[in-house]
């Protein structure tokens, strides 16, 4: 059996994304089987593809950071192959770097692309019609608190989608550690 895949990620409010998506016209949209093509759950993403859970020192570690603010930048897209992921770039600060280096150091896997480029993702559309998007919308100036740190199982892993692990950015445990024990 493979061992499943956790994805670590800060999650965050962003009130405008429901008006924005809601701008998407359904025929641009990369609607596959089984996935939602509008994203539900902002976060920032740290990290993904961890094979197991956090260590109890590596919880330790990430919940003696204190909460630390998020800033959004522009709307981007990156353009891939299979789809364009229409998305808010978040500006990078040292918290959220040093989260990421710290889960690189720890898992041992290196980030799979050439630099580490913090966003909230909006939607998946079909290729080529993401940068028609990223004109007509335009984030005001956006601060948010990052509060939390969450470890979670990859949809297509997960069994009820509630496999979650949350760390308080304040150096106590949150409520809802439902995240299965798995073996290192």
């Amino acid at each position: 059996m493979a061992s499943p895949k956790y994805y670590a990620s800060v999650p965050v409010t962003f009130d405008e994304a429901k008006k924005w998506t809601d701008q998407i016209k359904p025929e641009d949209l990369d609607s596959q089987p089984g996935k939602n093509p509008i994203e539900t759950r902002h976060h920032v993403t740290l990290h993904v593809m961890l094979p197991n859970r956090p260590s109890d020192a590596l919880v330790k570690q990430i919940a003696a950071y204190a909460p630390f603010r998020i800033e959004l930048d522009q709307v981007g897209v990156f353009e891939n192959k299979t789809n364009d992921v229409l998305h808010v770039k978040v500006l990078v600060n040292k918290q959220l770097k040093q989260l990421h280096e710290l889960l690189i150091h720890e898992y041992k896997i290196p980030w799979n692309h050439p630099t580490y480029t913090p966003h909230l993702t909006l939607a998946f559309l079909k290729p080529g019609q993401g940068k028609h998007y990223t004109t007509l919308f335009t984030p005001r100036a956006v601060e948010m608190m990052a509060k939390t740190v969450e470890f979670r199982q990859h949809a297509a892993l997960s069994k009820d989608g509630n496999d979650v692990l949350v760390v308080s950015l304040d150096g106590t445990d949150a409520p809802g550690n439902s995240l299965p024990q798995t073996t290192q």
